[in-house]
Protein backbone atom coordinates (compact mmCIF):
# COMPACT_ATOMS: atom_id res chain seq x y z
CA UNK A 1 0.00 0.00 0.00
CA UNK A 2 1.30 3.23 -1.25
CA UNK A 3 0.39 6.97 -1.58
CA UNK A 4 2.69 9.22 -3.71
CA UNK A 5 1.76 13.05 -2.74
CA UNK A 6 1.51 15.15 -6.08
CA UNK A 7 4.51 18.21 -5.91
CA UNK A 8 7.41 16.43 -5.15
CA UNK A 9 9.45 18.46 -7.74
CA UNK A 10 9.67 20.94 -5.51
CA UNK A 11 11.28 18.69 -3.03
CA UNK A 12 13.78 17.32 -5.80
CA UNK A 13 14.98 20.21 -6.45
CA UNK A 14 15.33 22.12 -3.02
CA UNK A 15 17.68 18.90 -2.38
CA UNK A 16 19.30 18.94 -5.53
CA UNK A 17 19.95 23.05 -4.55
CA UNK A 18 21.19 21.88 -1.43
CA UNK A 19 23.43 19.63 -2.85
CA UNK A 20 25.06 22.57 -5.68
CA UNK A 21 25.56 24.73 -2.71
CA UNK A 22 27.16 21.80 -0.90
CA UNK A 23 25.07 21.95 2.38
CA UNK A 24 24.73 18.96 3.65
CA UNK A 25 23.46 20.38 6.78
CA UNK A 26 20.32 21.71 5.09
CA UNK A 27 19.62 18.69 3.21
CA UNK A 28 19.41 16.98 6.70
CA UNK A 29 17.14 20.06 7.87
CA UNK A 30 15.37 19.71 4.98
CA UNK A 31 14.37 16.08 5.44
CA UNK A 32 13.58 16.75 8.68
CA UNK A 33 11.31 18.94 8.10
CA UNK A 34 9.62 16.74 5.50
CA UNK A 35 9.44 13.80 7.80
CA UNK A 36 7.78 16.07 10.25
CA UNK A 37 5.10 17.02 7.77
CA UNK A 38 4.29 13.60 7.46
CA UNK A 39 4.70 12.25 11.08
CA UNK A 40 1.22 13.77 11.98
CA UNK A 41 -0.69 11.66 8.96
CA UNK A 42 1.72 8.64 10.21
CA UNK A 43 0.88 8.68 13.55
CA UNK A 44 -3.00 8.79 12.86
CA UNK A 45 -2.86 6.46 10.64
CA UNK A 46 -1.14 3.79 13.12
CA UNK A 47 -3.85 4.87 15.63
CA UNK A 48 -6.20 4.66 13.15
CA UNK A 49 -5.44 0.58 12.67
CA UNK A 50 -5.26 -0.11 16.32
CA UNK A 51 -8.14 0.74 17.11
CA UNK A 52 -10.29 -1.04 13.67
CA UNK A 53 -12.92 -3.38 14.82
CA UNK A 54 -12.27 -6.68 13.16
CA UNK A 55 -15.68 -8.42 12.68
CA UNK A 56 -15.94 -12.02 12.12
CA UNK A 57 -17.82 -15.32 13.44
CA UNK A 58 -18.35 -14.92 17.02
CA UNK A 59 -19.94 -18.05 17.67
CA UNK A 60 -19.24 -21.71 18.00
CA UNK A 61 -18.03 -23.51 14.91
CA UNK A 62 -18.27 -27.16 14.01
CA UNK A 63 -15.89 -28.74 11.90
CA UNK A 64 -14.36 -31.55 10.78
CA UNK A 65 -11.76 -33.37 12.55
CA UNK A 66 -9.46 -36.80 11.89
CA UNK A 67 -9.37 -38.42 15.32
CA UNK A 68 -7.30 -41.76 15.25
CA UNK A 69 -9.06 -44.53 17.27
CA UNK A 70 -6.85 -46.95 20.26
CA UNK A 71 -6.89 -50.13 16.98
CA UNK A 72 -5.29 -47.57 14.43
CA UNK A 73 -8.42 -47.15 12.66
CA UNK A 74 -9.20 -43.01 11.22
CA UNK A 75 -12.20 -41.48 11.53
CA UNK A 76 -13.99 -38.37 11.51
CA UNK A 77 -15.93 -36.41 14.08
CA UNK A 78 -17.49 -33.02 14.54
CA UNK A 79 -15.34 -31.10 15.90
CA UNK A 80 -16.15 -27.41 17.99
CA UNK A 81 -14.00 -24.43 17.65
CA UNK A 82 -14.02 -21.90 19.91
CA UNK A 83 -13.10 -18.18 18.67
CA UNK A 84 -10.53 -16.69 20.52
CA UNK A 85 -11.23 -14.02 22.44
CA UNK A 86 -7.48 -12.07 22.92
CA UNK A 87 -5.69 -10.33 20.64
CA UNK A 88 -3.06 -11.89 18.06
CA UNK A 89 -1.39 -8.06 18.19
CA UNK A 90 -2.00 -8.19 14.42
CA UNK A 91 -3.27 -4.23 14.48
CA UNK A 92 -0.31 -3.64 16.59
CA UNK A 93 1.83 -5.12 14.41
CA UNK A 94 0.23 -3.67 11.09
CA UNK A 95 0.47 -0.09 13.15
CA UNK A 96 4.78 -1.02 13.56
CA UNK A 97 5.02 -1.62 9.87
CA UNK A 98 4.00 1.79 8.70
CA UNK A 99 6.50 4.27 7.62
CA UNK A 100 7.28 7.46 5.41
CA UNK A 101 9.90 6.88 2.86
CA UNK A 102 11.24 10.55 1.03
CA UNK A 103 13.70 10.11 -1.57
CA UNK A 104 14.70 13.28 -2.69
CA UNK A 105 17.07 12.00 -6.04
CA UNK A 106 15.64 10.85 -9.62
CA UNK A 107 12.36 10.89 -9.15
CA UNK A 108 11.53 13.10 -5.45
CA UNK A 109 8.55 11.15 -4.03
CA UNK A 110 6.96 11.14 -0.29
CA UNK A 111 5.02 8.25 0.62
CA UNK A 112 3.11 6.25 3.10
CA UNK A 113 3.75 2.58 3.26
CA UNK A 114 2.82 -0.56 5.19
CA UNK A 115 5.88 -2.40 4.56
CA UNK A 116 5.84 -5.92 4.50
CA UNK A 117 9.50 -6.79 5.65
CA UNK A 118 7.84 -5.54 8.58
CA UNK A 119 5.46 -8.13 8.75
CA UNK A 120 5.32 -11.97 9.63
CA UNK A 121 5.72 -14.26 6.69
CA UNK A 122 2.52 -15.36 6.56
CA UNK A 123 0.91 -11.94 7.22
CA UNK A 124 2.32 -9.95 4.47
CA UNK A 125 -0.74 -9.05 2.98
CA UNK A 126 -2.67 -7.92 6.16
CA UNK A 127 -2.14 -4.24 5.97
CA UNK A 128 -3.81 -4.38 2.54
CA UNK A 129 -7.05 -7.00 3.83
CA UNK A 130 -7.21 -5.23 6.81
CA UNK A 131 -8.44 -1.85 4.71
CA UNK A 132 -10.48 -3.96 2.36
CA UNK A 133 -14.42 -3.86 2.20
CA UNK A 134 -13.98 -7.54 0.99
CA UNK A 135 -11.80 -8.64 3.99
CA UNK A 136 -10.09 -12.12 3.99
CA UNK A 137 -10.46 -15.50 4.79
CA UNK A 138 -8.59 -18.13 6.64
CA UNK A 139 -8.56 -21.17 8.35
CA UNK A 140 -9.59 -21.75 11.92
CA UNK A 141 -6.93 -22.61 14.17
CA UNK A 142 -4.48 -23.43 11.27
CA UNK A 143 -7.46 -26.26 10.42
CA UNK A 144 -7.49 -26.59 7.02
CA UNK A 145 -10.84 -28.10 6.47
CA UNK A 146 -12.66 -25.01 8.02
CA UNK A 147 -12.26 -21.41 6.80
CA UNK A 148 -13.69 -18.33 7.97
CA UNK A 149 -14.23 -14.70 6.55
CA UNK A 150 -13.38 -11.56 8.64
CA UNK A 151 -13.66 -7.61 7.57
CA UNK A 152 -11.77 -4.88 9.00
CA UNK A 153 -12.18 -1.06 7.52
CA UNK A 154 -11.04 1.78 5.99
CA UNK A 155 -7.94 2.96 7.65
CA UNK A 156 -5.02 3.49 5.40
CA UNK A 157 -7.16 6.46 3.36
CA UNK A 158 -9.03 8.64 5.85
CA UNK A 159 -5.87 10.03 7.64
CA UNK A 160 -4.46 11.25 5.05
CA UNK A 161 -7.83 12.40 3.44
CA UNK A 162 -8.14 13.97 6.29
CA UNK A 163 -4.87 15.94 6.53
CA UNK A 164 -3.52 16.18 3.35
CA UNK A 165 -3.86 20.11 3.07
CA UNK A 166 -2.22 20.45 6.67
CA UNK A 167 0.63 17.81 5.18
CA UNK A 168 1.10 19.47 1.73
CA UNK A 169 1.66 23.09 3.68
CA UNK A 170 3.90 21.90 6.40
CA UNK A 171 5.75 20.60 3.37
CA UNK A 172 5.77 23.65 1.05
CA UNK A 173 7.31 25.18 4.57
CA UNK A 174 9.85 23.12 4.77
CA UNK A 175 10.89 23.23 1.09
CA UNK A 176 10.45 27.61 1.23
CA UNK A 177 12.25 27.86 4.58
CA UNK A 178 15.56 25.39 3.00
CA UNK A 179 15.37 27.46 -0.39
CA UNK A 180 15.40 30.34 1.57
CA UNK A 181 18.50 30.01 3.31
CA UNK A 182 20.04 28.42 0.34
CA UNK A 183 19.83 31.83 -1.25
CA UNK A 184 20.76 33.95 1.73
CA UNK A 185 24.22 31.86 1.73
Amino acid sequence: MRVKVQGAERFRRAAQLCREADRADLRRELVKGMRSAGREILDDQRAEVRGLRISGQRFYRYGVKRVVGKDGTTRQVKARYRPNTRSTGLRDRVARSLALELKSTGQARVRFVAKPGKMPADEKNMPRNLDNPKGWRHPVYGNTEMWVAQQGGSWFWPPIKRKIRVFRQRMDEAITATVNKIERG
